[in-house]
């Protein structure tokens, strides 16, 4: 998870540095990717009042458009 922080002057790209982990059981890693980025939208927009992202600037083990229906699923739920 990266952000641009906006609240400190000078304005600055932030990578995240938080580490998530769930029993693997029988899970492969896009289903892994899919739980733990679920877990982490939720526990943030919570906690932290966190809104629904702006901008995907790239794909890994999930796609834009699986990124894009987790995120009606959370801020669903919120």
């Amino acid at each position: 998870m990266s952000y641009f922080n906006d609240s400190d002057i000078p304005w600055k790209w932030v990578t995240g540095e938080d580490v998530l982990v769930c029993p693997r059981k029988n899970l492969n890693r896009e289903e892994a990717a899919l739980f733990l980025l679920k877990e982490y939208w939720l526990s943030e927009s919570e906690d932290y009042d966190l809104d629904q992202f702006h901008w995907l600037n790239m794909e890994g083990l999930l796609s834009v458009p699986q990124a894009k229906e987790l995120a009606r699923e959370v801020w669903r739920e919120t």
